[in-house]
């Protein structure tokens, strides 16, 4: 997020404590026919800047967490800031973004109301929220 710092993070930096470990959530899309992370990698790779990724904020996990995924998939997914998390999910539920990295606890209600689909989870294990799904297959990104 900062272009030039004043110290190598990895060099520099030693972590004290897992401060939390959370999971993330991409929504399912109408566009896409077997509704899996592969298909969802060669839609955004095939159409760059088509697809529109929702956070809570700028530097937000989800936020991070998206940066992450287009930079490990090499795609183009423009990311949409909102003021909060509740604003981001509402515009999701609409339709008017495709795609959110989001935690479990704030997505698991609307996944089981049917408002949006999961597609997958990060990290190495499945989640106890989304059972069905998938986890990735490196270990997520802990913040």
């Amino acid at each position: 997020m900062v272009e030039k710092l004043p110290y190598d993070i990895e060099r520099d930096l030693q972590p004290v404590a897992l401060v939390a470990d959370g999971l993330h959530a991409a929504r399912r899309f109408t566009f896409l026919e077997n509704d899996s992370v592969k298909e969802l990698i060669e839609y955004a790779r095939k159409n760059p800047g088509k697809l529109s990724n929702a956070s809570s904020s700028n530097g937000s996990p989800g936020h991070v967490s998206g940066e992450l995924f287009k930079h490990m998939t090499g795609t183009q997914i423009v990311h949409v800031p909102y003021k909060g998390g509740a604003p981001a999910i509402a515009d999701l539920i609409a339709g008017n973004v495709q795609l959110m990295f989001e935690s479990t606890n704030s997505m698991a209600a609307h996944v089981k109301a049917g408002r949006v689909h999961g597609l997958a989870v990060s990290g190495a294990r499945r989640s106890a929220a989304f059972p069905e799904l998938r986890p990735s297959p490196r270990p997520a990104c802990r913040v």
